[in-house]
């Protein structure tokens, strides 16, 4: 067993086995997965996206299990890296994706990480919506760092996003945990203008 009981490198036959169970596509394919404790190499997922392509084959729930497989480890450098490799492959991923990597950096209190990975969605012309600035508010109000939040929230607006309710709860959550009820007063006054 290697690293977090994770076998290195996957076996031809294994990765044919993998394949298969994709292909199945049952309902438990998520643990399946699991279950095989496979380490799988940026070209082996590759060859797996080539042959699902190939056969015409939905990979959405093996890319979203790559994904929740590699932050749930904390591999968010591997994640970031298999994402490139995507891209440079022509499948780029959508906003959901980074949103997904966005707040597990966020949950492993990776601030300047996020806010990074946010430079590079703009950058790539991968739109943030209206999720991913809340998943950035939401963690820098937790932090009580509400310089940032106010400058993302001010992002926000500038690029025509309406923040969601729940955006709006973060911010008077924050205030409230911080004692900074006369700001969370304000807060509500100015958003219902």
């Amino acid at each position: 067993m290697g690293f977090n009981g994770i076998r290195p490198n996957a076996t031809r036959k294994e990765v044919l086995e993998m394949i298969a169970v994709i292909m199945r596509d049952d309902n438990d394919l998520e643990f399946k997965l699991d279950s095989m404790n496979l380490s799988l190499s940026i070209s082996v997922v590759t060859e797996i996206f080539w042959v699902l392509n190939w056969e015409r084959l939905s990979a959405l729930r093996f890319f979203a299990w790559i994904r929740s497989s590699k932050c749930r480890r904390f591999d968010f450098e591997g994640a970031k890296k298999m994402l490139d490799e995507m891209r440079q492959m022509g499948c780029d991923p959508i906003v959901d994706t980074d949103n997904y990597l966005l707040s597990s950096l966020c949950r492993s209190d990776k601030t300047d990480e996020s806010c990074q990975l946010l430079e590079e969605m703009q950058e790539r012309n991968c739109l943030p919506n209206p999720l991913t600035f809340e998943i950035l508010i939401y963690h820098l109000c937790r932090l009580g760092k509400f310089d940032l939040v106010h400058e993302f929230l001010d992002r926000m607006i500038s690029n025509g996003l309406e923040p969601r309710l729940t955006t709006d709860a973060a911010f008077i959550k924050g205030y409230f945990n911080s004692l900074r009820y006369e700001e969370a007063h304000k807060y509500v006054v100015d958003s219902s203008v």
